[in-house]
């Protein structure tokens, strides 16, 4: 499986003169099984922080602990990640 994503980079609205990434899964994206596509219809996957697909490890109050996959958890196919230049 490919994950094409794009990479933007934006100015931080609550901190002047910082900045942050922004990963952005294509929508072009074949997912390797149905399983996981539709897996990632119910659950948001893709981080946006990390521009990987992420499995939620731990929830707390303040924020949640994210676990990057590498393979699909359903087929095990590798997930190959390629930034595409926009």
């Amino acid at each position: 499986m490919d994950a094409h994503y794009t990479k933007t980079t934006r100015p931080d609205p609550s901190s002047e003169g910082k900045t942050y990434s922004d990963h952005t899964l294509l929508k072009n994206t074949i997912h390797c099984c149905d399983q996981f596509k539709e897996f990632c219809k119910k659950f948001p996957s893709w981080s946006y922080e990390l521009g990987r697909f992420t499995i939620i490890d731990s929830i707390t109050y303040d924020s949640n602990t994210q676990t990057q996959i590498n393979y699909c958890p359903f087929c095990g196919q590798k997930i190959k990640y390629k930034q595409v230049k926009s």
